[in-house]
């Protein structure tokens, strides 16, 4: 996982979980308890951290290196996919992307921006 800088304190406690779920049996009832109470704590910092973001930090989260791109998303829903990118000479043009995909039985076309394509 990458972590941004102001998310340091959630990455100490998944580092601590790694630790506790490396040394977990499923016989260790109390190191069970311990991960529940850490995984507890992640939710409730992360939630404490995303409530006061400066408007930088939501930038840096827009940005994230791992933030799904819209063709994950667009796979995740459709069924019979057929997705194309738009080509052009403007960069913008070159980012966009299409998809014809069924959901439920009915076609789409969606179109969304694929950051990171060229």
């Amino acid at each position: 996982m990458n972590f941004l800088d102001f998310e340091q304190p959630i990455r100490e406690l998944y580092e601590r979980l790694e630790v506790l779920k490396g040394a977990n049996s499923k016989e260790n009832a109390p190191a069970q308890e311990s991960i529940v109470l850490l995984e507890d704590q992640i939710k409730q910092r992360r939630r404490e951290i995303y409530n006061r973001l400066t408007v930088w930090e939501r930038i840096q989260v827009s940005r994230h290196p791992d933030r799904p791109y819209t063709l994950y998303y667009i796979e995740t829903l459709c069924e019979n996919l057929l997705s194309f990118l738009a080509t052009g000479t403007l960069r913008m043009i070159r980012r966009l992307l299409g998809a014809l995909g069924s959901i439920e039985g009915k076609t789409y076309m969606i179109i969304g921006h694929q950051k990171g394509v060229e």
